[in-house]
C-alpha cells in the first residue's frame, strides 16, 4: 500500500486502499491497518488534522467500527 508522509511527531505516513487505513507510526516503524466502514472517513480527516496524533487517539484508535492488525516486519507471526 502506498502511503503519504505526514508533519507529525507521533505518524510517519498514512496511507488508504478501499477499506483499509495503514499508520505507520515514529516509534520504531510500526505500521497498523484499521479495516472497516469508517477508514476512508478517518484518512480524509486525520490528513486534514492539525494534530494527526490527536486525531488518531482520539477517533481510530478506539472506533468499534475498525479492526486492528499489525503488518510491519517485527509483527509476531
Amino acid at each position: 500500500m502506498q502511503r503519504q508522509p505526514v508533519v507529525s511527531s507521533n505518524i510517519k505516513s498514512i496511507g488508504l486502499e478501499g477499506n483499509v487505513l495503514e499508520i505507520e507510526f515514529t516509534n520504531g516503524g510500526r505500521v497498523y491497518q484499521y479495516t472497516g466502514e469508517t477508514a476512508a472517513a478517518h484518512h480524509a480527516e486525520m490528513l486534514k488534522a492539525e494534530s494527526k496524533g490527536q486525531y488518531f487517539g482520539r477517533h481510530v484508535r478506539n472506533d468499534p467500527q475498525l479492526q486492528t492488525k499489525r503488518v510491519d516486519q517485527g509483527a509476531a507471526a
